[in-house]
């Protein structure tokens, strides 16, 4: 099948499901069942991408110009390609359990979540396929506002706030940071367009990539690092389809892959050499683990409490990154599909528990998991996933990272990765254990059938995607060769 093709599905089905949304508001059935089959076609057709992604590798297509040597551009490699797959199949997930969510809980404007999410979706595709910093800075504002609005759609006070807050932070980092680092590159590299090997001439001064470094990684705010985390917990509490788009499919994990492409792509030989940059980097993701990871076990609400501790994990990803080596890559991505694929199970778990019995609060998940044993199995999947622990693909995530730490005599850091999983299991492994543990609540259900199809079969889906990973590890490691030239 033609390139061209294929990256106008992927990037064109989630605007069909978002223009679905808008135009069809008023028949909820043929509106859902468009929007799902919508969803499922973009899945397969970003599954097709990342297949042919390695013999189609560096291919750039060019969209459009809009200003003296700056264009809009897609770029088809490896990493991209199965970063794109994984959002859109979990795009997918979500945009079937959202239509149970909704009918379940009573929940009104359906239809503008959908097309917020639709529009969601469709910015995070296409700043993961970006091929130059201009059209992934056009992208992260365009992801920025759809994210806002979509923690918007209903919001009251302090849910409006968070709305605010979110666009506010995403939009003044990008257009403070990014915005002068993607228009710097441009005169102190080979250009802002992605390139193997990264941008810079030999002898760019190290001090300015250092700069431009912290610039672009601190530019995305959407990746929850501190200090640019304001927002994770502001946008917590919208319903839970909401959260697992934000956490789980299309905002933090692709603010967590925009760092790690730009480093491979744009940094990667400027990488080899000692940059202050780098440690900073490090620092800065070491604390974000800790803290947020702290914040979100001290948080109450179950919904802000996953989305600090994801924060937080995801943080881990930029200290990969900042290696510039197969094994850093291999941790950073793997790490990536771990939080993105568990962290949108999670939050759709702990929905499909509000919708079902109305409860938010952690604390009130005891004995759950013996009334909704197949949404509580889930959410148990998704943290011993996010914590790091076997047989899931979240530990393959966690060795990795410690040993990219221990390969660039930073062992320290490799502490780090163990004590953000022990922060990570204190939040949420008790609320696991106590779903199955305690006897089951009297009269849990607040609607006689439970949990639905609609919202069950996502989540069962999600745990065998999480299942699937743990065992993909060596034909994932061949997948991204084309990247070193080499297998790793």
């Amino acid at each position: 099948m033609r390139a061209d093709l294929l990256i106008a599905a992927t990037l064109c089905l989630p605007l069909l499901q978002a223009a679905t949304g808008l135009l069809l508001g008023r028949f909820p059935l043929v509106r859902d069942s468009l929007v799902s089959a919508f969803a499922i076609m973009g899945a397969a057709a970003a599954a097709v991408l990342a297949l042919e992604a390695p013999a189609w590798n560096g291919m750039v297509a060019r969209l459009g110009d809009f200003g003296p040597g700056l264009s809009l551009s897609v770029m088809i490699e490896p990493l991209g390609a199965f970063m794109a797959a994984l959002t859109a199949l979990l795009g997918a997930m979500v945009a079937v359990f959202s239509i149970g969510y909704h009918r379940a809980s009573g929940l009104r404007h359906a239809d503008r979540r959908q097309t917020a999410a639709g529009l969601t979706l469709a910015a995070a595709l296409a700043a993961i396929l970006a091929g130059n910093l201009a059209t992934l800075f056009v992208c992260v504002m365009a992801l920025a506002a759809a994210a806002s609005a979509l923690v918007a759609v209903g919001a009251e006070g302090e849910a409006r706030k968070g709305a605010q807050t979110t666009l506010a932070i995403m939009l003044a980092v990008a257009a403070g940071l990014l915005l002068p680092a993607a228009v710097a590159l441009g005169a102190v590299g080979d250009g802002a367009s992605f390139q193997p090997g990264g941008v810079f001439r030999a002898n760019a001064s190290a001090l300015a990539i250092s700069s431009l470094m912290l610039l672009t990684v601190f530019g995305v705010a959407a990746s929850g690092l501190l200090p640019m985390s304001g927002w994770v917990g502001a946008a917590a509490t919208a319903p839970a389809p909401v959260g697992a788009m934000l956490y789980g499919v299309a905002v933090t994990p692709v603010g967590a892959f925009i760092i790690l492409k730009v480093c491979v792509y744009v940094f990667s030989g400027a990488l080899q050499r000692d940059l202050i940059a780098t440690d900073i980097v490090l620092a800065v993701s070491a604390a974000s683990t800790v803290i947020l990871g702290l914040v979100g076990l001290s948080q109450p609400d179950l919904r802000v409490r996953l989305a600090y501790v994801l924060a937080g994990q995801a943080a881990g990803v930029a200290a990969a990154a900042v290696a510039a080596s197969p094994a850093g890559v291999l941790a950073a991505m793997f790490q990536l599909y771990a939080l993105s694929a568990a962290g949108c199970l999670a939050f759709m778990a702990a929905g499909a528990v509000r919708a079902a019995t109305g409860r938010t609060a952690a604390a009130d998940m005891s004995g759950i998991g013996r009334a909704l044993p197949w949404t509580m199995t889930g959410f148990a999947v998704a943290v011993v996933s996010i914590v790091g622990l076997a047989p899931f693909a979240g530990a393959w995530g966690k060795f990795w990272l410690i040993v990219t730490a221990v390969d660039a005599e930073r062992p320290w850091y490799g502490i780090v990765v163990a004590l953000g999983a022990v922060v990570s299991f204190a939040a949420l492994a008790s609320i696991a254990t106590r779903a199955f543990a305690d006897p089951a609540p009297k009269d849990p259900f607040k609607r006689a059938d439970g949990a639905s199809l609609l919202m069950v079969a996502p989540i069962v889906f999600g745990m065998v995607i999480l299942t699937a990973l743990l065992f993909l590890v060596d034909a994932i490691n061949v997948y991204f060769a084309p990247i070193w030239e080499v297998a790793p």
